[in-house]
């Protein structure tokens, strides 16, 4: 936050509770990282430790659901680089 915010007007944040301070990293975690790519790993690493959040989107009247832990979290390995190497693609 002390990069979002000017100077004088940022107040560091202290917390007794862990689950509070978890909760306002991750907020501002998405408001940082907006459009990046990277809350795809933090919703794996989420889900595992038991958040179970569900993606839900609607696509021309379609609904997509992606549940906790879902095979589909994994990324693709490319082609050409599973040809190259002894290397396996992701479960899907």
């Amino acid at each position: 936050m002390v990069k979002r915010w000017k100077a004088s007007e940022f107040i560091p944040q202290t917390f007794s509770n862990n689950e509070i301070a978890l909760k306002t990293i991750l907020n501002e975690r998405r408001k940082e990282l907006v459009m990046r790519g990277l809350r795809w790993a933090d919703l794996k690493r989420l889900n595992r430790d038991g958040a179970n959040i569900t993606l839900t989107r609607t696509v021309n009247g379609q609904v997509f659901t992606l549940p906790p832990n879902d095979l589909r979290y994994a990324i693709a390995i490319p082609e050409n680089v599973i040809e190259i190497g002894s290397i396996q693609q992701n479960p899907r």
